[in-house]
C-alpha cells in the first residue's frame, strides 16, 4: 500500500468519480473523510470503506460554503489530528444553452467548481503548512481545454481550475505541498446518466471516434493517477495538470 497511514479529504465522494477515487485511497492504505453535502450517499461511501477494514468518516459538507468548509477541517483534526492529502472533487455541471444561463446558474457554478476550490485548499493547506508537508489533487476537466454547447459555467470554471492550481502550487512549493490537477476525459460513472449506454448516441460516436485509444474511459484509469500524484513518487511534481483523456486531446 503506497499510501499506509495518510489521512485523506475526499470532497464530493458519495458517488461518482469521488467515490472511486475514496475506495481508491482507502485502498492504499489511507483513512478517508468523505466531505459530502448529500449525507446519505456519504454515509453510504463511508460504510463500504469501513466494511473493507479502512478507517472513514462521512462529514457533511457544501464546499460553496466557507463555513461548513472550515467545520469539515476541524472535525478531520479532531478525529484524526492531520491532513495529509485534499482532493478537490466536489463539482456541480448544469446544461444550460448560453442564451439562458442566469446570474444565479453561473454564480452556483462558479461557487462549488472554482471558489469551493479555493476555499478548501486554503482551509486545509493552513493545516498542512504545520508539518510542511502535504498533498493537493484539483479534479479539472478536458473542459478546461475545450468547450462544449451548453456548458460555458462549467467549462469556464474548470478553465479557473488549471489556473489556480498553478497559482497555489507556486505560493505552496516551498512549504512543501505539492498541488496538482489531474483532468478526465469521458470517464464511465454512475452520474453519466445513460450517455455510455448501448446502443451509443451520433454524439457519443462521434466524441469515442475521436478517442486514440478506441474506449471511453473507466474510474480505474484515473483513480491510479490520483495515488501517483499522492505518493512520494510524485514529490517534484507541482502545478501541472495531467490529462487522463485516453489521447482525447492530442487529436
Amino acid at each position: 500500500m503506497r499510501l499506509e497511514g495518510k489521512i485523506a479529504i475526499v470532497t464530493g465522494a458519495g458517488r461518482g468519480l469521488g467515490k472511486a477515487i475514496a475506495l481508491r485511497l482507502a485502498e492504499e492504505g489511507c483513512k478517508v473523510v468523505i466531505a459530502e453535502i448529500d449525507m446519505e450517499l456519504g454515509e453510504a461511501t463511508a460504510e463500504t470503506i469501513k466494511a473493507s477494514g479502512s478507517d472513514c468518516v462521512a462529514v457533511h459538507t457544501d464546499v460553496a460554503d466557507r463555513q461548513s468548509i472550515d467545520q469539515m477541517v476541524k472535525q478531520t483534526i479532531a478525529r484524526f489530528s492531520q491532513i495529509d492529502i485534499l482532493i478537490n472533487n466536489a463539482a456541480i455541471a448544469p446544461m444550460v444553452p448560453f442564451l439562458e444561463i442566469s446570474q444565479e446558474t453561473l454564480e452556483k457554478v462558479v461557487r462549488t467548481n472554482l471558489l469551493g476550490v479555493f476555499n478548501c485548499s486554503q482551509a486545509v493547506a493552513s493545516e498542512m503548512v504545520k508539518k510542511k508537508t502535504g498533498r493537493i489533487v484539483n479534479v479539472s476537466s478536458i473542459s478546461a481545454e475545450v468547450s462544449d454547447v451548453g456548458a460555458v459555467p462549467y467549462c469556464a470554471a474548470k478553465g479557473g481550475v488549471k489556473m489556480l492550481t498553478k497559482g497555489i502550487a507556486l505560493e505552496l512549493a516551498g512549504l512543501g505541498i505539492n498541488v496538482n490537477a489531474l483532468a478526465p476525459g469521458f470517464i464511465k460513472t454512475d452520474i453519466a446518466d445513460g450517455w455510455f449506454d448501448e446502443p451509443l448516441s451520433d454524439t457519443a460516436k462521434w466524441y469515442l471516434s475521436r478517442i486514440p485509444k478506441g474506449e471511453f474511459g473507466v474510474p480505474r484509469d484515473v483513480t491510479g493517477t490520483v495515488v501517483f500524484l499522492c505518493s512520494d513518487d510524485s514529490s517534484y511534481l507541482t502545478g501541472v495538470t495531467i490529462l487522463c483523456d485516453g489521447g482525447f486531446m492530442t487529436v
